[in-house]
């Protein structure tokens, strides 16, 4: 509840909370309160905070009046004309969140509970013509509403009637929100998902000419990999592809490894030519836990050191050093940071590599030799650097990504990220007045001249420094 001031017309007052004041020690002050206190504050927040109200409206309706306030709030959704744009994309969610959560805590009757959820999947139609999806949305149905769905129907005995609905339900898909709900069947038992597999079975009858057959054998192989059924999913990869795709064979041979069965997973990964094994997503990693569960050791090596060469971060290195051995570990960091130096391109994760491993004055020499290389493309990644840098008293390199991300801003007359770059220019003032070498970067006068001279017409940002 958010703070508030004022007098309330009660016979006890009820006050803002101290800031600070940790929820448990809230809770028990408001526990401390009389109920006609906290009746009158509610109502009070009510008439404030269209949020608050539902949840006073949800608090005092009738067990027996749930699903029909549930109903009315599914209803709502045909009349509304408000849209969401990308920029209210979140707050859509969390509405949406919010619905099936009040779903689950209200209804108990598992056939109540797989109408609601039915009926908030039919609602797709009129929740994606009002929003600019950029994804978010359609997740709350592939997720949380397929979870709900199947939460209820692990329930229920009659998991014909469920199929039924289900099936109902991705056949009408006009705004693919729906297809994902037989592909995520977690909830249910391994009995439960193989009745399902075995009525898909009957309705495709092995072919799969028709298109509406391939999207059944698609919902099959997802269940089998769900219950670890390899032979099945290998089955349906045969069904689906006269010649079978690469990603279908990473597929296979990833289920395979989830049974246990790591030659035939191997035996699967090798079908892959390796003039392209390489540019399949995920293979490595694939290959290396198969060498894993064959105890390969020479093969893990092997693998570990190429990805970590390709990618040097943490994550790399800590699966490198679980092969040869976290003895190796500073040996390693010593090799690697002089292949670092003696690289000529710039590469962000080996920035982010020296500055992971506590290699900072390696760092600052990295940063500054390439200092005109510098991708601020990777403008995310380089702002935890410099304020890592400049908090270790590191102020030239700080100031080099500093100055990068300016003059980018700048060059590319990005008005809207004018109050940014005024923010790190700031941050460049700050740091100059402790730089006494500058070596063969400009000093702060030199480059605030600089600035002045090829961005001086631009108001926008000089404005922000007043």
């Amino acid at each position: 509840m958010g703070r508030r001031s004022g007098k309330i017309s009660t016979s006890r007052q009820v006050t803002s909370a101290p800031a600070g004041l940790s929820k448990a020690e809230q809770r028990k002050r408001l526990l401390e309160l009389d109920s006609d206190s906290l009746a009158a504050a509610f109502l009070e927040l009510s008439t404030q905070n269209p949020d608050a109200a539902d949840v006073i409206d949800r608090l005092t309706t009738k067990p027996t009046e749930k699903f029909d306030r549930i109903v009315r709030k599914l209803d709502a959704f045909k009349d509304t004309e408000e849209f969401y744009d990308w920029r209210r994309l979140t707050t859509l969610s969390r509405k949406l969140d919010s619905l099936l959560s009040e779903i689950k805590s209200s209804i108990s009757d598992p056939r109540q509970g797989i109408e609601l959820v039915t009926k908030f999947f039919e609602s797709d139609r009129y929740i994606m013509e009002n929003c600019d999806d950029d994804g978010m949305v359609g997740a709350v149905f592939e997720d949380e509403a397929s979870d709900l769905f199947w939460y209820y129907a692990e329930q229920i005995e009659d998991k014909d009637w469920v199929f039924d609905v289900a099936m109902k339900l991705v056949k009408d898909d006009g705004y693919g929100c729906r297809f994902g709900l037989m592909s995520n069947t977690l909830q249910l038992t391994p009995d439960s998902i193989r009745h399902f597999i075995s009525r898909l079975l009957k309705m495709t009858n092995g072919k799969m000419a028709e298109r509406e057959n391939r999207g059944h054998i698609i919902m099959i192989q997802s269940m089998a990999k769900q219950i670890k059924d390899a032979e099945l999913y290998e089955r349906c990869a045969w069904l689906l592809d006269k010649e079978i795709s690469q990603n279908n064979m990473m597929g296979v041979a990833e289920v395979y490894l989830q049974c246990g069965d790591a030659d035939s997973a191997l035996e699967w990964l090798s079908r892959i030519p390796k003039q392209n094994a390489r540019n399949v997503w995920g293979f490595e990693k694939l290959l290396l836990e198969i060498h894993k569960q064959t105890n390969n050791r020479e093969e893990t090596s092997n693998i570990a050191w190429r990805q970590f060469h390709e990618d040097r971060n943490v994550n790399s290195f800590e699966t490198l050093l679980s092969m040869v051995g976290h003895d190796q570990k500073e040996q390693i960091i010593k090799d690697e940071v002089k292949l670092i130096h003696q690289s000529a391109p710039f590469s962000i994760s080996d920035l982010k590599f020296l500055v992971q491993v506590g290699r900072l004055e390696d760092a600052s020499k990295y940063l500054v030799k390439r200092a005109k290389y510098l991708d601020v493309n990777y403008f995310a990644s380089l702002i935890p650097v410099a304020e890592v840098l400049q908090s270790n008293k590191l102020y030239v390199p700080a100031s080099v990504i500093y100055r990068a991300l300016i003059d980018s801003i700048l060059n590319r007359s990005q008005e809207s990220a004018y109050h940014l770059a005024a923010d790190y220019f700031r941050k460049l003032g700050s740091m100059a007045t402790k730089v006494d070498i500058w070596g063969n970067q400009y000093s702060h006068s030199d480059y605030t001249g600089q600035l002045r001279l090829a961005h001086g017409g631009k108001i926008g940002f000089w404005s922000h420094l007043k």
